[in-house]
C-alpha cells in the first residue's frame, strides 16, 4: 500500500496541561494493525523510536524527525495504558501550531528507494480540510468505516492509489534533523540503539554525499514509470564495530561502495586535516589519484569525525590491505585498554 490515511481527532492534536505547568506536543496517533506501513522498531531496545524522513511542502527537502512507540505504562516510559504509534508534529516539519486540526485528513504518502540492498522509506504528509476538493473524495472513501469518538468521527486506513492527489515529480536535495533529533547527541555519552540508526545519522548528517566524492545521489522519483533510483552510498565506521567501536555520529563518514571497501581494509586513511592518506604501495593505483584530497564533513562539529577513532582506524586499520578478521593486530588491546578503558574479548 502506497497511502495511509487518517482522519484526525481532537485529542491528539491539542496541548494539555502537564506536569509543571508545560504543555503537551501535538502528534499523530497511528493504528497499529497499519504498523507495517511505518519502519520497524528494533524490539530488543527499550527507547523504542526511531527517524523518519518526512518530505515538506515544497517536495525538496527532508525533515528526520521521531516516530514513537509509547509502550506503556508498565514500561515506565508512557502513562497511557497499552501501547500505540505516535509521529509528533514538531515544529521543524510544521511550524504552524494549526497546520492540522480536528476533522482534518492527513494522508501519508510512502515511496521506497532502493539503497543498495535494502529499501528506504520517505513520507509526503498531504493535509485535506472541508475547504479542499480532495476532502470530498476521502469522506466518500471512508465514511462507511468511520469510528465515533467523543462526538467526533475519525478514520485509519490504507490504499495503493489515490489517483486524485498528486505525488508526481519529488525531487530531494536537502536533508535535515529535527531539533530533537540533532541534540540527541551533544550527549558525549550517547550511542545510537542500532547499526540502523547509527546508518541513518551518518547519511542525513552527510546529505547523501560520499565525503570523498562529493556526489550528490539523485533522490528523484518517477512514479508514473515505477523508477526509483539506487543510492550508491554507505555509512563507514572509522574505530570497526566489530572492536566496540562506538555507535554514534562522529565514528562514521559517508563513502561510496567501493571507497567503503577500501577504507575498511586499510587502503586509505584520513589524518587530522581531513585530508586522504592513501597507503605507499597504493599511490600508483587508480585510488592514489585521492592521496591528500580533503573530504568535506558535516557543518555541526558532533556529526564531524572525532579525532580519537580516527587515530584508531591509522593506527590498527591503515595498511592491513586485507578484511577485517578474528584476529586482532599487536597493540590494538593494550591501545584500547589505555585509551578507551575497553578490553577486548580473547
Amino acid at each position: 500500500m502506497n497511502f495511509y490515511v487518517r482522519k484526525l481527532g481532537h485529542q491528539e492534536l491539542s496541548y494539555t496541561e502537564g506536569k509543571g505547568g508545560k504543555q503537551r506536543g501535538r502528534y499523530i496517533l497511528f493504528s497499529k494493525k497499519f504498523r507495517d506501513f511505518f519502519p520497524p522498531f528494533d524490539l530488543d531496545v527499550d527507547d523504542r523510536s526511531r527517524l523518519i524522513g518526512v518530505i515538506d511542502d515544497t517536495s525538496r527537502k527532508v525533515t528526520y524527525c521521531y516516530f514513537n512507540w509509547h509502550k506503556g505504562k508498565k514500561f515506565n516510559q508512557s502513562k497511557h495504558l497499552g501501547s500505540d504509534l505516535r509521529f509528533y508534529l514538531n515544529k521543524d516539519s510544521f511550524p504552524s501550531h494549526d497546520h492540522f486540526r480536528p476533522g482534518d485528513y492527513a494522508v501519508f504518502f510512502r515511496y521506497q528507494i532502493k539503497s543498495n540492498e535494502e529499501i528506504d522509506n520517505y513520507y509526503k504528509i498531504f493535509r485535506f480540510s472541508p475547504l479542499n476538493s480532495e476532502y470530498n473524495e476521502l469522506e466518500k472513501l471512508t465514511s462507511k468505516e468511520h469510528r465515533v469518538i467523543k462526538n467526533r468521527r475519525t478514520y485509519h486506513g490504507t490504499f495503493e492509489e489515490l489517483n486524485f492527489i498528486n505525488t508526481s515529480d519529488i525531487e530531494l536535495e536537502n536533508f535535515v534533523f529535527s531539533k530533537k533529533a540533532k541534540i540527541k547527541y551533544k550527549n558525549p555519552e550517547t550511542i545510537c540503539n542500532t547499526q540502523n540508526e547509527f546508518k541513518e545519522y551518518v547519511r542525513i548528517a552527510y546529505n547523501f554525499k560520499c565525503c570523498v566524492l562529493g556526489d550528490k545521489i539523485d533522490l528523484t522519483v518517477d512514479n508514473e514509470n515505477n523508477e526509483k533510483s539506487y543510492m550508491n552510498v554507505q555509512a563507514a565506521h572509522l574505530w570497526p564495530d566489530s572492536w566496540f567501536g562506538p555507535l554514534r555520529p562522529s565514528n562514521g563518514i559517508l563513502l561510496s561502495l567501493d571507497l567503503h571497501w577500501a577504507f575498511d581494509i586499510g587502503q586509505f586513511t584520513i589524518d587530522n586535516d581531513y585530508k586522504i592518506l592513501v597507503h605507499e604501495t597504493l599511490k600508483d593505483k587508480p585510488i592514489g589519484k585521492y592521496h591528500g584530497k580533503k573530504i568535506f564533513i558535516p557543518e555541526d562539529e558532533i556529526y564531524q569525525p572525532d579525532q580519537r577513532y580516527l587515530e584508531v582506524h591509522r593506527k590498527f586499520v591503515f595498511g592491513r590491505l586485507k578484511p577485517l578478521g578474528v584476529d586482532k593486530p599487536i597493540g590494538l588491546s593494550q591501545y584500547l585498554r589505555d585509551n578507551f578503558k575497553i578490553t577486548l574479548d580473547k
